[in-house]
Order: C-alpha cells, then sequence, then structure tokens
C-alpha cells in the first residue's frame, strides 16, 4: 500500500486524486480517479463527509495492508490477495475473484489486539496482521 494519494482543501473544494497503480512500476502510467467536491453539495452527488470518510477509509485498510503479517491467508480454494492502490482485500480461486468470502468473519481479538479470519468450517484461526 505505497500508490499515491493527495488531496487538496481550499475552503470551497476538496480536490481528491488517487492512483490507481497495482504496482510502483505503473504508477507512472495508471489510471488515476479525480474528484472535486464542493463544500456544499447539491442532491444527489457525493458530501464532503462522504469525501472524508472515503480518504479516511482508504488510510485504514493502507494500514491493515502495512501490518498484514499472513499473506497467504486461505480458506477453501479461496486465496486473499490487496489491491495495490487502496489496500482492500480481495480473494481469488485462480477463476474468479470476490470481495468475501462466503462463511468467513473477519474478527479483531482486543486481548491480542489483532485481527484474524475466522470460520468456513477451518479448525484453525488465521492472523491477519500483527498486534496494534
Amino acid at each position: 500500500y505505497n500508490c499515491p494519494h493527495t488531496f487538496c482543501f481550499d475552503g470551497a473544494n476538496l480536490l481528491i486524486l488517487r492512483f490507481r497503480a497495482r504496482s510502483q512500476a505503473e504508477i507512472p502510467t495508471c489510471q488515476v480517479d479525480c474528484w472535486v467536491i464542493p463544500t456544499v453539495s447539491a442532491q444527489g452527488t457525493a458530501s464532503i463527509q462522504y469525501a472524508f470518510y472515503r480518504l479516511l477509509s482508504d488510510g485504514f485498510y493502507g494500514a491493515v495492508g502495512r501490518h498484514n503479517v499472513n499473506t497467504g491467508v486461505k480458506f477453501g480454494n479461496w486465496r486473499r490477495y490487496f489491491d495495490w492502490y487502496n489496500g482492500k482485500p480481495y480473494w481469488s480461486d485462480g477463476n474468479s475473484t470476490v470481495r468475501e468470502v462466503p462463511g468467513c468473519n473477519r474478527v479483531f481479538h482486543s486481548g491480542a489486539r489483532r485481527w484474524a479470519w475466522d470460520g468456513n468450517n477451518e479448525a484453525h484461526q488465521s492472523w491477519d496482521t500483527g498486534a496494534f
């Protein structure tokens, strides 16, 4: 999760640029998401609060991706990977990709202060992150 994001706020509008590179080498030629969001939004458009939420959630996913200790998390035929540009996890079985594996749940263990994956009739628990 080292893909650039940048934003600028002038008091009237929020400009957000998110590079959608899948590797560091793709940054110069990748697609770029661009949003210009006014502080006062019209009905049916994104609000500035939602834009700040998206920046925060992308940052959270990036932190989780950076602290991931078990990139080999696997349930059945599904193996977990991360989008490089936003840190969000996805699962692939070699033929298709999904955002969630049916029957698997991500849980936070407060005693261990870390995330884990449970479920899908697996007899063990897979730690997802180091301690926060």
